[in-house]
């Protein structure tokens, strides 16, 4: 007791100024002093505690009563443990979680054991709910359906959700570690978007950034990105993050809309035009049948005949013209389209034999009729078959495939070439009015904007799909279904 009252007196007063529980043992594991804060936490007055072993006092569940006779021990032989966490059992059977922190004095030269709880109550319930909030985190990111990715500032990917794996079509493992710029943008795309990053990486955001990704497939989707910086405990910037939104289908819709704007204000520009163009033609075309049936000589004939090939050649884009322009309404009856489509192969098949083009037919033999313009479709259809002639004149494996399949209320006619494909920067304009690639005199870039806005027309859809060096497929989209259903407004 003398001994206790000696600790209590030269220590009592200083401890019990202390936030934190603080008991005093003996090497014995005795306690000789405990602090006000000791009793509030653990519950046991320092009547109970004084002069009792570690052993004897049910302070701890059994597992941290262990751990810490084992560390008690530990620090007697000279050890110095590290911090460590115990649960304290109070009377009343709560658990209170403490840090326990314990080192060796001196007092009259004997070694006792100053102990120090750290009440982690406040801690654990911190660390719940930054558990809880990192938890809600994830499964947000886990199931969003926008990509989200981080990048370092090497422009390395370091995380990706699994939406942005599925889109991308890889496995997480062949994504996670790879140059972002190197592996998954297209090439032109590179360096308008790596200015973007850096100027992110320097705290400076231009949201919402679009631009497409390159696919495992090498098709490409638009994203819209929003970004911002992922820093370290001390502030400093040490990467990207990146949430995108796929908006390749409103983009295509965008330029739907966009196309029949042009479309519609050419129309109405080029409508007065072949009206002016009709007059004269008819006569250039009179006249050179008049002459044709007189009595002419052999160069004089072969002049006329030059004439009037050119001005039927001028007729046919006035035709092309008017047909653009709306000036033709849809006649619709109802159609198979498979004897339509081997009709316009039978048209075709002259030049597919001249230029040695196998041609390969996939038809569906259940399409169900459709209700549209046979004449105007047939224009499409020989079009379509013309233009995958003329993009395999330079290649040496030429196949064209016609498919025909059905969809979800739609029948779906897919021309498929094996010739050198669309550059992106060409497919955006393929349906333009007068975009053409061919050499001059060659075509006049009406063909495909024509079947473009008869399709549109006849309530469909004509797009294309392209990869450079993989040919190209021209897909016709129609409504299947009745009269009512398939005709829309204006007819």
């Amino acid at each position: 007791m003398d001994k206790e009252n000696s600790i209590l007196k030269e220590y009592q007063v200083c401890f019990d100024n202390f936030v934190d529980p603080i008991v005093i043992l003996d090497s014995q594991g005795t306690f000789l002093l405990a602090n006000k804060r000791f009793e509030e936490i653990s519950g046991f007055s320092p009547v109970e505690v004084l002069g009792k072993s570690l052993e004897e006092i049910d302070l701890f569940i059994p597992e941290s009563k262990v751990l810490t006779l084992r560390n008690f021990a530990r620090r007697m032989k000279g050890e110095n443990p590290a911090p460590y966490e115990i649960e304290v059992l109070t009377p009343g059977g709560e658990t209170i979680p403490c840090q326990v922190n314990a080192f060796l004095i001196n007092h009259q030269d004997e070694k006792l054991d100053l102990v120090v709880l750290r009440d982690l109550r406040e801690k654990k319930k911190w660390e719940r709910e930054l558990a809880q909030e990192r938890d809600f985190s994830l499964k947000l990111i886990e199931t969003s359906g926008a990509m989200i990715l981080t990048l370092n500032l090497q422009g390395e990917v370091t995380s990706i959700n699994p939406a942005g794996v599925r889109l991308l079509g890889y496995e997480k493992e062949e994504i996670v570690g790879k140059n972002w710029f190197e592996h998954f943008l297209p090439s032109k795309e590179v360096p308008d978007t790596l200015r973007v990053f850096q100027k992110n990486a320097s705290g400076q955001f231009l949201n919402p950034h679009v631009n497409p990704i390159l696919r495992k497939d090498g098709t490409k989707r638009i994203m819209a990105w929003n970004n911002t910086v992922v820093t370290d405990s001390e502030g400093k910037i040490t990467g990207i993050l990146a949430i995108a939104q796929d908006i390749t289908e409103q983009e295509n819709f965008r330029r739907e809309i966009f196309q029949e704007e042009k479309a519609a204000s050419i129309g109405r520009l080029v409508s007065g035009v072949t009206h002016e163009l009709n007059n004269p033609l008819t006569g250039v075309l009179g006249y050179c049948d008049l002459l044709l049936h007189s009595n002419i000589s052999g160069q004089v004939r072969s002049d006329v005949q030059k004439i009037e090939r050119e001005a039927e050649r001028v007729a046919q884009i006035v035709r092309d013209l008017l047909v653009f322009s709306r000036q033709k309404k849809p006649e619709r009856n109802y159609l198979d389209l498979n004897s339509l489509l081997e009709e316009a192969i039978f048209l075709q098949s002259y030049r597919l034999k001249q230029f040695n083009i196998k041609l390969i037919k996939e038809f569906d033999p259940e399409l169900p009729t459709v209700f549209t313009d046979t004449q105007q479709l047939g224009i499409v259809f020989l079009n379509l078959l013309a233009n995958a002639q003329q993009s395999l004149k330079e290649v040496k494996e030429r196949e064209i495939t016609v498919k025909t399949e059905k969809g979800k209320n739609l029948i779906r006619v897919i021309f498929r070439d094996t010739g050198p494909g669309i550059s992106p920067e060409n497919i955006e304009k393929i349906f333009d009015p007068f975009f053409t690639t061919r050499e001059v005199g060659e075509g006049t870039g009406l063909g495909l904007s024509v079947s473009w806005e008869i399709v549109k027309q006849l309530g469909g859809r004509l797009f294309v799909v392209s990869r450079p060096g993989r040919g190209a497929s021209f897909v016709v989209e129609l409504p299947t279904g009745t009269t009512e259903s398939v005709l829309g407004g204006d007819v």
